[in-house]
């Protein structure tokens, strides 16, 4: 166990939940970053790593009131420990991501980026591209102690299938679709423009988006198939019941003005149980792994050795 220093307290982390309430807003200015925070076994949380996650986990640069900042404080502090928990356990096994792992998933995440426009996009969310990889790092070496645990699945039983598929009937529902047509304007009186040259000629609808499209940089056309309840309800409830193949708007949405075609809707389809009982399976054995996992994880905690800083933590 490690020394236990001036102004710290040691425990294990079964009692976590009910020791971390420490008071306080944001992380001090005052704080330097290569500070520690709590020694976790041999590895140790320092207040880099408070801020790097507490940066992540705002929603704005709006002050939190003190209850919130509070909640958010102890739910990355646990976030941190529980991170630092299995990354020791891991290593503690022999486990380790090499560096051409670490290059291959980083690079996966960066497709569809110009060069050097996923790093950009990480500074702008205040994300240093050093740190981003290192935390990928462990998140990579995770992975690995969570796929090297003895964790045998089994099939879930006819009984549980079901229960899960009358509780979660909704999710097994095919919603209602369509099929459409659509133009989007910026200015009300471009719309009406072209609402009148399309209502005149609905089956020519393409061509006059086309013609318009290679006039007017302000339109925008799409064929697209939508699914009822996701757009607007302005937009929704006329997709779902104007007459097919007629020209309907310009409808002024939080788009522009659009102007649509419905060409054909599908009504909503129940899926029955044997359609989706290989689903299921996948789903309940999920739930089943990640059960399992986190009663391990859980486990480690509470044999963990952690002294933490109360006196540095207060001052976060």
């Amino acid at each position: 166990m490690p020394k236990i220093l001036k102004n710290k307290t040691s425990f294990t982390a079964a009692h976590l939940a009910v020791t971390i309430f420490f008071l306080g807003g944001g992380c001090s200015p005052r704080l330097k970053d290569d500070q520690i925070i709590a020694r976790v076994n041999t590895d140790v949380i320092k207040v880099r790593d408070y801020r790097t996650a507490i940066e992540q986990l705002k929603f704005s640069d709006q002050p939190m009131s003190k209850r919130d900042s509070l909640v958010l404080k102890n739910m990355v502090l646990k976030s941190l420990i529980r991170r630092t928990v299995m990354l020791s356990e891991a290593k503690r096994r022999g486990l380790s991501v090499s560096n051409k792992e670490l290059e291959d998933t980083a690079n996966s995440f960066k497709t569809g980026y110009q060069q050097g426009g996923f790093e950009q996009t990480l500074l702008d969310q205040r994300i240093d591209p050093g740190l981003w990889l290192e935390h990928l790092r462990g998140d990579l070496l995770i992975e690995k102690l969570h796929s090297n645990l003895n964790y045998k699945p089994s099939k879930p039983s006819l009984r549980e299938a079901l229960l899960f598929y009358e509780a979660n009937a909704a999710d097994f529902k095919v919603p209602a679709s369509a099929k459409l047509l659509q133009i989007v304007f910026a200015q009300q009186k471009a719309a009406e423009d072209a609402a009148i040259k399309l209502k005149a000629a609905p089956d020519k609808f393409r061509d006059i988006v086309k013609e318009l499209n290679s006039s007017s940089e302000e339109a925008d056309s799409i064929e697209n198939t939508v699914t009822k309840g996701l757009l607007p309800d302005e937009i929704d409830k006329v997709i779902f019941s104007a007459p097919l193949n007629r020209v309907i708007g310009p409808l002024k949405t939080s788009y522009g003005f659009t102007i649509f075609k419905i060409l054909s809707r599908n009504p909503s389809l129940n899926r029955d149980f044997e359609t989706v009982r290989k689903e299921i399976d996948v789903l309940l054995g999920g739930e089943q792994k990640a059960s399992y996992i986190k009663d391990i994880e859980d486990s480690l905690i509470r044999a963990a050795s952690i002294d933490y800083d109360r006196k540095l933590i207060s001052a976060l």
